[in-house]
């Protein structure tokens, strides 16, 4: 597996769900409930185009963390993924990324992303791509 991850699960992004990128295998959030909405049974595509699944989160086994552990977001919890077999070829995941921006912009926005989405030939690109969110008017 190589990072960065994206997630493959979620189609259209929404400024209430977590950004896509996975930069690690780790996660700060002590909140089960959070992780199981949107990393558990997720399908997240590698830098290398090979799709994996979130399966659980392993909490740290060192003494002193738990010993902490009624303070939210202390250390990280590191996430578990399974591969599944399957690949994305890059093409996939650029038409992906692109619909699940549909929502985000105006038509002009739209026409620039997909410019500059059509120039990138390499999964880390796509992965990494910082299209900087809605204009005030694509909200």
């Amino acid at each position: 597996m190589k990072f960065p991850l994206y997630n493959i699960s979620l189609q259209i992004l929404d400024i209430e769900v977590p950004m896509p990128l996975q930069e690690d295998r780790y996660i700060w959030s002590s909140n089960n409930a959070l992780f199981d909405a949107y990393w558990k049974d997720q399908k997240f595509v590698d830098s290398l185009g090979d799709i994996y699944v979130a399966v659980r989160r392993i909490e740290s086994q060192e003494r002193w963390k738990r010993w902490f552990s009624f303070v939210p977001s202390l250390w990280p919890r590191e996430i578990q993924f399974k591969t599944t077999g399957e690949r994305m070829i890059v093409d996939e995941l650029r038409a992906h990324i692109r619909y699940s921006l549909t929502y985000w912009g105006t038509r002009d926005e739209m026409n620039q992303w997909s410019e500059n989405l059509q120039k990138m030939t390499t999964y880390k690109s796509l992965i990494e791509w910082e299209w900087y969110g809605p204009s005030e008017k694509g909200v």
